[in-house]
């Protein structure tokens, strides 16, 4: 490595050095002496050596030093850099989740309001008077004017009266229709218009029409509130048998 290095290198030195040192003491006691001086020159040359690769280790070990230094601050300042990215994604995480919770409760809060809203049944007591409710299958009530007997080739008129409720201003439609085995009566139907109180219902008798007393029933049509109204009522009608003629 390079402290190894710088470190073999310092040693190097200090021991070229040592022997620069001792060859200038023996040339000093001998400076006659050309094979101590050659000594000394050389001893001289392998401490300049020494002392370069020293530097050259120094300096190798400074940027060895450097690049560490650089390479710790670098991995300190990923480190923190994934330290500030956690903590940031951590916040992120937190505001999700709070905007959810804030989600959340704004729905709910708007389901509570749009539920207080609906339409819903409150039960309200409070004392009043008694009241009567008088429940009428139709808005009219009907009289059926008393019809005479009818002979058998005869005609008649009964009067129908309606007693209008509650407003009613509408048509009403009669229809008259005779028990099971009568024949031989015709009976138109009867409109009575609107705002219209009475009319009368036609009555016609064949001359094969059935005698006896039978009873019929009437059958009136209307419309109320939008919806179908129908009311049925039963009438008596004689029929009288009419003798042939002798010849």
């Amino acid at each position: 490595t390079a402290k190894n290095t710088a470190a073999a290198a310092e040693t190097k030195l200090k021991a070229a050095q040592q022997v620069a040192a001792q060859a200038q003491t023996a040339f000093d006691k001998d400076k006659e002496n050309q094979p101590l001086a050659a000594a000394l020159e050389t001893a001289k040359k392998s401490a300049a050596a020494a002392l370069d690769e020293q530097n050259k280790a120094a300096a190798a070990l400074a940027g060895a030093e450097k690049t560490f230094a650089d390479t710790s601050t670098k991995m300190k300042e990923t480190a923190q850099a994934k330290v500030e990215a956690e903590q940031a994604a951590d916040a992120a995480d937190a505001k999700v989740k709070s905007a959810e919770q804030a989600r959340q409760t704004a729905t709910q809060a708007a389901n509570a309001a749009r539920n207080k809203a609906n339409p819903r049944n409150i039960n309200v007591g409070y004392p009043s008077t008694p009241v009567t409710i008088k429940i009428t299958p139709a808005p009219v009530t009907i009289a059926i004017g008393t019809a005479p007997p009818i002979k058998q080739g005869g005609k008649l008129e009964v009067l129908i009266t309606i007693n209008r409720l509650y407003a009613f201003t509408e048509q009403v439609q009669f229809n008259a229709q005779a028990p099971g085995g009568v024949g031989g009566l015709n009976i138109p139907q009867l409109t009575i218009a609107p705002n219209q109180n009475q009319g009368n219902l036609i009555v016609s008798a064949a001359a094969t029409a059935t005698p006896g007393r039978h009873e019929l029933t009437l059958r009136a049509d209307l419309r109320f509130n939008n919806q179908n109204v129908q009311v049925t009522e039963t009438w008596p009608l004689t029929v009288e048998l009419v003798e042939a003629a002798k010849k």
